[in-house]
């Protein structure tokens, strides 16, 4: 499956009609990405850009609900005012009050200082994707887009390795963390936002 979410033959497997099965197993591919982006207008591209962002809220929240911590608030009306932003066509937002919420949602990436937990890593990449999906509709470039959507592909790579307690030096270990679930729905999740997206431009 060629484009931006990138895939390879995967295992084999009977399906339940004793039929052999070849699944693919997707992979994330930044240069593919910026490449299909580019196709799109800037308001298509910030919209890939907030569909990533969004889907990675919940992993904030999570935070911040479990420490007391960070701007759950803060994060989710600045994905709000994005939101209605991309519904009116680009109207509502200036490129000032853009400016204002990116630099909120850099704020608002938990620091390496903060006391360590399992959930800060992916509450990372959540801020900085929403930050990424506003530098998006501030400039257009689809480069931060896809920037966007590797912090989900990075948020579930961890998810899966710490669920799994992979050793990363061993032997296959990528190959099976790319496999993992976690990783594989995320991936399907952005190759599904992509192809909405298109099909919206492309209608008559």
């Amino acid at each position: 499956m060629p484009g931006a979410i990138g895939s390879r033959r995967g295992d084999h497997h009977r399906s339940t009609h004793g039929d052999l099965v070849m699944t693919q197993i997707l992979r994330f591919d930044s240069n593919a990405l910026v490449k299909r982006l580019d196709s799109l207008p800037p308001l298509a591209r910030a919209e890939f850009g907030y569909r990533s962002a969004e889907r990675l809220y919940p992993l904030y929240l999570r935070l911040a609900t479990a420490t007391g911590r960070g701007g759950a608030d803060e994060l989710r009306s600045a994905l709000d005012e994005l939101r209605k932003d991309l519904d009116s066509g680009g109207r509502r937002l200036s490129d000032l009050r853009t400016g204002e919420l990116v630099t909120l949602c850099e704020r608002l990436v938990p620091p390496e200082d903060t006391s360590w937990t399992e959930m800060l890593p992916p509450a990372q990449n959540a801020a900085a994707a929403a930050a990424f999906a506003l530098r998006c509709r501030r400039t257009g470039k689809s480069q931060e887009a896809a920037w966007a959507a590797q912090q989900g592909y990075e948020a579930a790579d961890y998810v899966a390795t710490h669920r799994a307690d992979v050793d990363l030096n061993a032997p296959g270990a990528e190959g099976r963390m790319l496999a993992d679930p976690v990783v594989q729905d995320e991936l399907r999740a952005q190759l599904a936002d992509l192809r909405a997206i298109e099909a919206i431009q492309n209608s008559p």
